[in-house]
C-alpha cells in the first residue's frame, strides 16, 4: 500500500508541474512575451519541462501496468517444436 501511495504522490507532483508549464506557455502567448529572446527561452523551458514530466507520467503508468507493453512486432506465440 505504501508503494501505491508514493506512486500516486509522484503522479500528482508531475501533473502539477505539467499544468504549471502549460500555464507558463499560455501566459507567454497572452502577454506576447515570445517576441523577445527571453520569451522564446521561457517557451522552450516550459515546453521542455512539460515534456519531461509527461514522459515521467507515462513511465510510471507503464511500470504500474496501467498501460499495455508494446510488442516488438514479431509473432508473440512460442515457436513450434521441430519434428
Amino acid at each position: 500500500m505504501n508503494e501505491k501511495k508514493s506512486t500516486f504522490e509522484l503522479l500528482a507532483m508531475c501533473a502539477v508541474l505539467i499544468v504549471l508549464s502549460v500555464l507558463g506557455v499560455v501566459s507567454a502567448f497572452v502577454t506576447h512575451v515570445f517576441d523577445s529572446m527571453d520569451g522564446l527561452l521561457l517557451l522552450a523551458v516550459c515546453l521542455m519541462m512539460a515534456g519531461i514530466f509527461a514522459l515521467m507520467i507515462l513511465w510510471f503508468l507503464k511500470d504500474a501496468g496501467w498501460l499495455p507493453h508494446r510488442s516488438s512486432g514479431s509473432n508473440d506465440s512460442p515457436a513450434a517444436p521441430a519434428k
